[in-house]
């Protein structure tokens, strides 16, 4: 379920039943709202589930529009676990919906990513370390499973090991505190 309609007596059970869900409220006159729901309708799909769009016409759901402060069409909501945690309104390009939807829903890499910190943080780094190297597998730039991953190579002694990794960071390494502590 990738997209579906979303009226007043279907809006709790998509709220409750997904952790991710793209509020998209839209109106057929509305000619932004038509250059905007293609695109999220379409990044639904190659994004494979990690949110739900949940389309709704603003003209035959008033009192939904009303209930989330719509002012102007197209207007886009984010909900995370039942509460509106983000916004834009109008048709933006696909490079910004595509970043303002990674900044805000994990990718798969970033679950198994945060696992990984869950069992190195109890002191279980070889549960860690697979998480961090499924993560890898993913997304070989992970930020975070690299720099989990260094961690524990460091901690073991395998230091070319853990200087090859890094240098998969390149010149972001240098910014970031964890990064220089691990250099």
């Amino acid at each position: 379920m990738a997209t579906v309609e979303l009226t007043k007596e279907t809006f709790e059970e998509v709220i409750k039943n997904n952790p991710f869900v793209i509020i998209d409220f839209w109106a057929p006159w509305c000619g932004p709202c038509r250059t905007l729901g293609p695109t999220l309708e379409r990044m639904a799909e190659q994004m494979n589930g990690r949110f739900v769009l949940a389309k709704v016409n603003a003209d035959s759901n008033m009192e939904l529009g009303r209930e989330y402060k719509v002012q102007s069409i197209p207007a886009v909501k984010l909900i995370i676990d039942g509460k509106q945690v983000d916004e834009f309104t109008g048709a933006l390009p696909e490079n910004q919906i595509r970043a303002f939807l990674d900044h805000a829903i994990p990718t798969e890499a970033d679950k198994l990513f945060d696992q990984g910190a869950d069992a190195d943080e109890v002191g279980d780094g070889e549960k860690a370390l697979a998480f961090y190297d499924q993560a890898l597998e993913l997304e070989p730039n992970h930020f975070g499973a690299v720099i989990g991953k260094c961690g524990i190579l460091v901690a073991n002694g395998q230091m070319e090991e853990a200087r090859e990794l890094m240098d998969l960071l390149g010149p972001a390494a240098a910014n970031d505190p964890a990064a220089r502590q691990l250099r």
